[in-house]
């Protein structure tokens, strides 16, 4: 079963150091009034000399500053940093605008996102609820920041195990940014997949499937069909549409996400592993068994060297390979692979994650 993404970024944050104040050129000094009855030669003017002024001290970073170096530092997903600097942005809003002020709320709200990559689900859920409760009072009931923050509280919820709270309020989420941006706006897409991922858990596949495809369609409208963002979508979209029998879909969704890591990736990326994975299930369930062994035997290796040898993908996979072989009358083949199961359940294999002994052999 898939678990939810964690979505999440740095830059360092530079002091910011105001410049030192330029000294202004010193007046040419005052002429003496050249007398008619004695007369002198000018004398040559001297070179003034200029004293600068010191170097102006560095200054605090604002909170504008703190506040986008922490929403760069998330984007960049150095969370520890996006934290920190995230603290900083809270103190000084807190200080300079109130507790009930928005940059006050947007401050609790790029902290809570940081502490939630963090795995510190309970603190992040804290910060997002206060977040919600200046924004509604700011901005109303219906607004996208209130929209988004939902969204977010409502991981935090599912990350802790509340699975319904989250449900809750990833619907309502939805409801106002549909009501509000309109029905296919890119940013609905998040809480839509977050939604279909619960039903997904819940074994509610149909309510999955629709969902996932709504998002699919919003995703590659904004985003494009071939970006790397939209793999896992596809990937498990190929997998409810095989499911359901529906194998031409299955097979254009993992074909699409296969040709989309092909590029995006190093063909040692566990997207483009469940991609193969999912064709030749495919063709396994369509008894098209020639066709689905070569990819069980290329995605294999990949879960090995990513993932590790003892990785339930791997154990998975090389079941899916014996009862393949099973299928085929290849029983010597079958034994081998639920050999190499055995040993690597028992953590006696000693091969290196990456080679496949089974390739090895043939």
């Amino acid at each position: 079963m898939m678990k939810l993404k964690q979505l999440l970024t740095c830059l360092l944050l530079l002091s910011v150091v105001s410049s030192p104040v330029m000294a202004e050129k010193a007046p040419e000094p005052t002429k003496p009034a050249i007398s008619s009855q004695n007369t002198q030669p000018e004398p040559s003017s001297a070179a003034t000399t200029v004293t600068p002024e010191p170097p102006q001290p560095p200054q605090p970073p604002t909170w504008e500053e703190l506040y986008n170096s922490a929403l760069a530092a998330y984007k960049m997903k150095q969370f520890s940093e996006a934290a920190e600097t995230g603290q900083q942005a809270l103190k000084l809003a807190e200080e300079k605008f109130g507790p009930q002020h928005l940059n006050t709320a947007k401050s609790m709200d790029i902290l809570a996102s940081a502490y939630k990559a963090q795995g510190k689900a309970h603190d992040s859920e804290v910060l997002y609820a206060k977040a919600i409760d200046v924004y509604k009072k700011e901005l109303g009931e219906e607004h996208q920041l209130v929209a988004a923050a939902l969204n977010s509280l409502g991981e935090a919820y599912v990350l802790q195990g509340s699975v319904e709270e989250g449900r809750i309020l990833f619907e309502k989420s939805i409801a106002i940014y549909k009501k509000v941006l309109g029905q296919s706006h890119p940013d609905i897409a998040a809480p839509l997949k977050n939604l279909a991922e619960l039903y997904y858990l819940k074994g509610k596949y149909f309510k999955a499937e629709s969902l996932y495809e709504e998002a699919l369609s919003i995703d590659e409208k904004f985003l494009g069909k071939d970006n790397a963002e939209i793999v896992p979508t596809l990937n498990i979209l190929g997998e409810l549409y095989s499911f359901h029998g529906k194998y031409d879909k299955a097979e254009a969704c993992s074909k699409q996400a296969i040709a989309i890591c092909e590029r995006a990736y190093d063909r040692e990326h566990p997207y483009y592993a469940t991609a193969l994975t999912n064709l030749a299930d495919i063709y396994f369930s369509q008894g098209k068994y020639p066709k689905a062994e070569p990819l069980y035997k290329q995605a294999i290796p990949i879960y090995k060297k990513v993932l590790g040898i003892d990785h339930p993908s791997v154990i998975k996979t090389m079941m899916q390979l014996s009862n393949l072989y099973k299928r085929m009358g290849r029983k010597s083949d079958a034994t081998r692979v639920d050999n190499e199961i055995k040993a690597i359940r028992a953590g006696t294999v000693k091969e290196k994650p990456g080679r496949d002994r089974e390739e090895e052999s043939e």
